[in-house]
């Protein structure tokens, strides 16, 4: 009977850390149309079990009257929760959401959609 409880405790443990590991990551996107060219890039980590920070980096060239104009970049920062069975983070600040694909490979953030980059 001890080893059963022992045996579940670990499962336990093991299953909630593996939450925040499946939502971590960087997942990026392209932009490429008439008016402008660059890429979107949204980096999740875990604050604790539940609790994440999202930083969202867009880095993008304009284009006007066909000549690319210098780079200009944005950085915003929010804090969601997760929720697992949903498999979506709410943004507490701003209403927005992330909701994952069933292979965790892909975010969509309302009508957009990133990639888990690739490991460096």
């Amino acid at each position: 009977m001890k080893n059963v409880y022992w045996a579940l405790l670990i499962i336990g443990i093991i299953s909630c850390g593996a939450g925040q590991e499946r939502a971590a990551g960087t997942f990026t996107r392209s932009i490429d149309h008439e008016f402008a060219t660059g890429t979107d890039t949204l980096i999740i980590k875990p604050v604790n079990e539940k609790v994440y920070k999202i930083e969202k980096r867009s880095t993008y060239h304009r284009i006007l009257n066909g000549q690319l104009k210098p780079p200009e970049s944005h950085k915003q920062t929010w804090t969601g929760i997760m929720d697992e069975k949903a498999q979506l983070i709410k943004v507490e600040n701003n209403g927005k959401i992330l909701l994952f694909s069933d292979d965790q490979q892909r975010v969509m953030l309302g009508a957009l959609e990133y990639e888990l980059a690739a490991d460096k």
